[in-house]
């Protein structure tokens, strides 16, 4: 049973059909079962240790809420799942890099993308500001950020049961388009 920090381990457990999305040729891939929210009560625990920490932890969460219209602690951490990954596959490119994880509220998240995407959409181009832009892949809408002059677009989508990041949006649209033949690192057929 795990105690102290290593609850933050403590989640439900990886199974197979929690990675069948990842591309069975994967050169690389790794998953490992996480509770953000846990993570954020033992940095509260931490702070609390220090006379000013639970103050800061305070100014953190208020900040964030007020940047971007969600609470840290009581809105995003609990909308995420506890099976992350992280995988590579010779379909994601290069830089091919794709990391998952679980989503629980996926309206939480879809808030906290419009507040993003509102804070970069009033920069005119010419001023060589990050940029947030939307590309549709099927059903899916991929947000990506524009940088001028830099060789990556990270791009994250957030679909029924997952968040997809990664540094270019062909690398998402390369998991999300893979079939049912081509995904299930696990499979055995």
């Amino acid at each position: 049973q795990p105690r102290g920090l290593m609850t933050m381990f403590d989640g439900e457990g990886i199974t197979a059909d929690k990675l069948s999305f990842i591309p069975k040729d994967s050169t690389f891939a790794a998953a490992f079962s996480m509770n953000a929210s846990r993570i954020y009560h033992i940095a509260e625990i931490i702070a609390a240790l220090s006379p000013q920490g639970a103050d800061g932890l305070d100014e953190l969460e208020q900040g964030f809420r007020e940047q971007f219209g969600v609470g840290l602690k009581g809105e995003l951490l609990p909308a995420l799942g506890d099976v992350w990954t992280i995988s590579a596959s010779p379909a994601d490119g290069w830089m091919g890099f794709v990391a998952t994880v679980e989503v629980r509220d996926p309206g939480t998240l879809a808030t906290l993308q419009k507040r993003i995407a509102g804070m970069l959409a009033d920069a005119p181009p010419e001023q060589g500001l990050p940029r947030i832009e939307t590309r549709q892949f099927g059903a899916h809408t991929i947000q990506l950020v524009t940088l001028p002059g830099m060789p990556v677009m990270p791009a994250w989508c957030v679909t029924e049961g997952r968040l997809i990041v990664a540094l270019s949006p062909q690398a998402i649209k390369s998991q999300l388009g893979a079939t049912p033949p081509e995904r299930g690192l696990f499979a055995t057929d």
